[in-house]
Formats: structure tokens, sequence, C-alpha cells
């Protein structure tokens, strides 16, 4: 392809063909795209329902979609993905046909440009049957459908999204791949780094007690930050020989949307968040104007073990206890700290301690220096681990912590309120 000059681009935005930008405003672009969650997230069954949704012209959440014919590439569960379909029309009253098919993965997967070929030639035919084009293609999930090679592999994973790359941009739809976290559902998606930064979109979905969420965590070309809130229900469903109970998606809410801070400004939380909360600790711990560092260290990594790992949490407690050193908050003198608080103190964050100055015993360690001049001196191995990267999904979390959910109006055609992306089945949510 030869290289567009300026004039050419501006012309081509001008009186080219309008190009497709998004099937779901704010949500789905037509790109490739992620949505991710822990087992049990209700990721299978949004990803059905939104499938629905697109393919009958309906709204998602009180936005309007670019209909048009839905591909369902079922990496897993083929028949269980054909109950959750039915149960979704069903719920939405759906009656007649839809430009929607499903068709089954392959072992070679989507690293290869084999099934990107199978794929593409199955959505021509879906789009030659119905004459409309292809709004959305779903990867169920994206390790059934990736291939032999591995998923932690960067270049593996740029293979895969390279593919889904040139679905989205050959058919002009979104590809939306299912994905699942990793081991610690709190650190993120599974696998390389490439699936979030190659995709145009990342959504999380999240269980809650009663209600569960979702989060447009990425959109490349807009505001990221979008929220929803939705309900999960089972409906009967009739089959030749009994009646089935299937689960269905319902009840999807826009809520408000929150601003997503930058890389720097979550590392940035995070940290405050840790200082603030171990030297809170510290002063809880206290006793008669004396405290054990042991203690405190112990007291700090319980509070902490929703981090990763050990080494994570002697980082967060080495770069604290620096922190409060270097603003003043505590002087180390040998076996002593020195805790200096004041109400007004930028580390008290809830408690009201009397403006006197608390001494504590620490025993000497390798994270204190040892030296009467009061500074902080870690040793090589403790500055080496915290002056590794810090584990960004980590410190987006705790950025996320504690941020309460306000619910706005959103709504769905037809019937009630419902609407979202459809959700049934017969089986444990995948």
């Amino acid at each position: 392809m030869a290289a567009l000059t300026l004039q050419d681009i501006k012309r081509n935005l001008l009186t080219g063909k309008p190009r497709r930008r998004f099937i779901i405003p704010g949500v789905l672009p037509a790109g490739p795209c992620l949505l991710f969650g822990a087992s049990g997230s209700g990721k299978t069954g949004l990803a059905i329902r939104t499938a629905v949704t697109v393919a009958a012209g309906l709204q998602w959440a009180g936005r309007t979609v670019d209909k048009g014919c839905v591909l369902y590439v079922a990496g897993e569960d083929f028949d269980g993905v054909q109950d959750r379909i039915v149960a979704a029309t069903q719920f939405l009253d759906l009656g007649g046909d839809l430009p929607l098919a499903v068709m089954e993965g392959s072992p070679v997967g989507l690293v290869s440009d084999t099934f990107r070929n199978e794929i593409e030639r199955e959505a021509g035919i879906l789009k030659a049957l119905f004459d409309l084009p292809i709004s959305l293609i779903v990867i169920d999930t994206l390790a059934a459908c990736f291939g032999p090679k591995s998923q932690d592999d960067a270049t593996a994973a740029s293979e895969y999204m390279n593919n889904a790359d040139k679905l989205a941009r050959r058919l002009g739809c979104a590809v939306l791949s299912i994905h699942h976290t990793g081991k610690n559902e709190n650190s993120g998606m599974r696998g390389s780094r490439v699936f979030f930064d190659r995709a145009d979109s990342v959504i999380e979905a999240k269980r809650g007690r009663g209600k569960s969420f979702l989060q447009v965590e990425k959109m490349r070309n807009g505001p990221g930050g979008a929220r929803f809130s939705f309900e999960i229900d089972g409906i009967d469903v009739p089959t030749s020989d009994s009646v089935i109970s299937v689960q269905v998606v319902r009840q999807l809410f826009a809520m408000d949307a929150i601003e997503t801070p930058s890389r720097e400004e979550m590392k940035e939380k995070a940290r405050q968040n840790d200082t603030a909360a171990a030297h809170g600790l510290l002063l809880g711990l206290a006793v008669d104007g004396k405290a054990s560092r042991q203690a405190w260290q112990q007291a700090c990594y319980s509070l902490w073990e929703n981090k990763p790992n050990n080494d994570a949490r002697k980082n967060a407690f080495s770069k604290a206890l620096r922190k409060l050193a270097a603003e003043g908050a505590i002087f180390v003198s040998g076996d002593i700290v020195t805790v200096t608080v004041t109400e007004n103190s930028a580390f008290s964050h809830g408690y009201r301690p009397t403006p006197d100055t608390v001494t504590v015993t620490v025993p000497v360690s390798p994270l204190m220096g040892g030296r009467g001049d009061g500074r902080y001196r870690p040793d090589a191995q403790e500055q080496k681990g915290s002056d590794r990267t810090d584990r960004d999904e980590e410190e987006k979390r705790d950025v996320r912590q504690g941020e309460a959910l306000h619910r706005r109006a959103g709504g769905e055609t037809p019937a009630e309120d419902y609407c979202g992306a459809g959700y049934g089945y017969t089986g444990t949510e995948g």
C-alpha cells in the first residue's frame, strides 16, 4: 500500500467512504477488544447478550448500537453457548431469525493465519445471507482459541492480536475476545502485556454482592472509565425432552463514569495509600510509647495480604518507611524510631492522637541503617527490590479500593428496562 500524504488523508476524511468507528459508543470500537474477568464474573453471558443485542439492533445500556451480523466463535462449551443464545433471545422476546451464527474454534488457534481466514470466510457467508455488514465477532475464549503457543509469550500474543486486528479492519467490525484473569484475580489479565497494549478497548467484569459490574479500563481513541452494573437471573428454556434452567443477564444500567488516572498517578496514589496505612498501624501498635518494628512490619504484611507476593509487601513497607522518614514523620536513631504526630499530619488519616512525640523502640534490622544520624538506610538487597517496577495492576487495584458506585439512568428496549449483553447458561459461568 502506498504511503498517504496529508492531502490524501484530508480528502479521505471529507469525501471518502465513512469509516465505522464504534459498534457500541464508548464501549466497543471497531477494532480488537477484550472483555476479561474472573470465573463467575458473567463475562461469557455478557458477550452473548451483547451479540444478541447488536444482531437485533437493540439499545445497550441506553446506547444505540450499530446493527449488523454477529459471528460467535465458541472455543469451549459449544452446546452451552447455543443454549445461552436461545435463552437471551427468549428473554428479550425476540421472534424470528437474527443475523447471528455460531462456529466452533480450531486447535491451530488465532495465532495462525489459517484460522483467521476460516473466520473471515464464515463471516462472508453470514454477511451475504442477511445482506448486512459484520458488526461483531466474539472469540470465546481467548485461551480456547489461542492455539498451541504460550499466552505469556509476547511474540505469540502479538500474532493473536495481529490477526484480531486484521479481522477488524478487513470487516470493519469489533473483534471481542473473552479472557480470564491470572491466578491473582486482582492483578489483571492472564498472559502477556501485549494483549492490553494492542487492544483498542479493554473491559473488566467483576462479580459483586447481588450486582455485578463492568468498567471500560481502556479506550484507545476516546475517554475510558465508562461503568455499568448488571444482574443475573435464571429462566426456563424448553427443549425436546425437558425444560432446562438457563441464566441471563438483565438490568444492565449505565453508571457514573470515573476519570481513568494515568499510570504515574496510580503509582503515586498507591504509594500514598500504603504510607498512610503503615503510619496508622505504627501509631496503633505503640504501647507506652514503644512498639516493635517486627510487629509493625508483620501488621503491614497482614494488611497487604492482597498484594501478589511477599516481595511486593516488603517493597511497600520499605517505601513507606523511607517516605515517612523523608517527610519528618519519623526519626531513626539506632534502635529507636521517634514518631512525630500532629492532627494535620498528611499521614494521620482518621487518627486523632495528641500532638506529642511518640517514641517507638525498634530493634536493629536490615531495614534500618543503625546509624545515629536519623537517616533511614536500606540495605543493598532491599534497595534493589524497591527500585523494581511496581506491578501496574496491583496499584490500579489499590487506587480503586473504596470508590463508591453511583448508579444513574440507563435503559434497554424492549421489555421492562433490561439492557445489555445476554447471559444464559446451564453450567458454571466462564
